[in-house]
């Protein structure tokens, strides 16, 4: 690479770094890399960029105090896939080359005082907007509920309703659902994680309530004796900010491969997804229990059982806290993010596998389980 492709190259990983972490080109931990190439993989549904090649470019580009970097034309053309989200990796290189010349030449000095102007403009529309919108004044409404069935057409007189496009009787119906005097849902196929344009998983029969969070609400979802134990299986509850999924958050219990672990993420636009608990914290704050093959009944199992888990979710303005408690512990924090949503509007109880559209053995379809809930609650911050 000459001097202007490198050039053209680090805007190419900056941009692809700030849609995968939402940082710019940084020193990043081997995890971080990991996670990058995970989610560059799952998009380009192929063996994807390597997370060692992702560091040796991205440690080149922040210092250039190592050997010089060439990376070849196929990891060009799917580093811009990924970016652009485009169907073919075919040219895009190129295309991505040709732009940013183009760009650099046109972008002249007499244009600057106009972009600064406009710029300026649009800052002072977004703080007024800001300012509005925190002096309106937010409603709260408390919720406690208590499952003791599963009737949906009781559920429905006390406010409960199954999320639009979510909807699927036949399973809702199934018989077994109605083994416990709790909620049950099940672990059926489908998810809200999209990152293939040929294959729209849906979670299926979302139970969700309208809500009012105020200024500062605490929500709290109890699960009994849920306890995951293959790729995906998990439960726990989506915050909804319209009549769509998009945008919304998903706050799950799950299993992913060998741990079982707590999971957030935001989904902001059809295939814009994001993880809210970094990946690395998987093995340490996140994580619940190891997974294990039972020698004496020949399955897999987690090492840990626990009765109940706890999940809370802390919205303060644009401010989120995500928190959770196995049986009689404290409650631990995981991860906190600004997220500029507005306030949700309902929530969404929720039990699905995940990743139907990936075939086996990468992700082997896991057994249907039931996810039974206690209850619900919304109160105001202490």
């Amino acid at each position: 690479m000459d001097q202007q492709d490198i050039s053209i190259f680090k805007e190419l990983m900056t941009q692809v770094l700030m849609k995968a972490t939402g940082k710019s080109l940084h020193k990043m931990t081997i995890g971080e890399f990991e996670e990058v190439a995970f989610k560059i993989e799952e998009t380009l549904d192929n063996s994807g960029i390597g997370a060692r090649s992702l560091k040796n470019y991205t440690r080149y580009l922040v210092d250039q105090k190592y050997d010089k970097i060439n990376p070849n034309l196929s990891t060009l053309n799917g580093l811009v896939q990924y970016l652009w989200e485009a169907d073919t990796p075919d040219g895009l290189w190129l295309e991505f080359r040709k732009q940013s010349i183009t760009e650099s030449n046109t972008f002249f000095p007499a244009n600057k005082k106009i972009i600064l102007v406009g710029t300026t403009f649009l800052l002072a529309a977004l703080l007024v907007g800001i300012l509005i919108y925190n002096f309106q004044k937010r409603q709260f409404r408390p919720l406690q509920y208590n499952f003791t069935h599963s009737d949906l057409s009781l559920l429905n007189k006390d406010g409960w309703f199954l999320f639009p496009d979510s909807v699927d009787l036949r399973l809702w119906n199934d018989s077994v659902t109605q083994t416990s005097g709790l909620l049950n849902l099940k672990t059926h196929l489908g998810g809200p994680w999209l990152e293939n344009r040929d294959f729209s998983p849906k979670t299926i029969n979302i139970l969700a309530h309208p809500i009012q969070c105020g200024e500062c609400c605490e929500i709290q979802v109890k699960l009994v004796a849920f306890n995951p134990y293959q790729r995906y299986q998990q439960a726990g509850f989506f915050l909804f900010y319209s009549e769509s999924e998009i945008p919304s958050i998903s706050f799950i219990f799950a299993c992913g491969g060998g741990t079982n672990h707590i999971q957030a993420v935001r989904r902001d636009g059809e295939y814009a997804n994001e993880h809210l608990i970094p990946f690395e914290q998987y093995k340490s704050r996140a994580k619940v229990s190891d997974i294990f093959l039972n020698p004496d009944t020949k399955k897999y199992e987690p090492r840990v059982a626990v009765d109940s888990t706890i999940l809370k979710l802390v919205v303060q303005g644009s401010h989120y806290f995500f928190l959770y408690k196995t049986d009689q512990n404290e409650f631990k924090p995981v991860a906190s993010k600004k997220i500029e949503f507005g306030r949700p509007i309902s929530i969404g109880l929720t039990a699905f596998q995940g990743r139907p559209d990936v075939p086996t053995p990468v992700f082997p379809v896991a057994d249907v389980i039931e996810a039974k809930f206690e209850y619900v609650t919304i109160t105001k911050c202490k």
